[in-house]
């Protein structure tokens, strides 16, 4: 999330809902289907130019790491999310996802 460093926790691959979020330049948090699982904290570095890369992992322009096995049925890019807006952006895109039979949080 935009540092030289990374806050790291122990998750677990599941299905469900993950949001990123960065609120303040030394502030990154990991929700995972409305749970927080990184509240970590490291100096932000300047604003990367570079693709945005899903179902793999981007370093120094080189992807690498594919989940070639994964599926994505939803993303979005915005500014940092409060916890109370992170629970909001869960709770919407859950409620959309169960009315076309294909609910996003086990």
């Amino acid at each position: 999330m935009n540092s030289a460093s990374e806050a790291s926790a122990s998750v677990e691959k599941i299905s469900g809902l993950y949001i990123t979020s960065r609120t303040a330049s030394n502030i990154q948090k990991l929700y995972v289907n409305n749970v927080i699982k990184i509240n970590g904290v490291a100096i932000t570095t300047k604003i990367p130019n570079q693709d945005m890369t899903l179902l793999a992992l981007l370093n120094g322009g080189s992807v690498y790491n594919y989940f070639e096995n994964d599926q994505i049925s939803f993303a979005f890019i915005g500014a940092g999310l409060t916890s109370t807006e992170a629970r909001q952006v869960t709770n919407c895109i859950e409620y959309y996802m169960d009315a076309l039979g294909k609910g996003v949080i086990p």
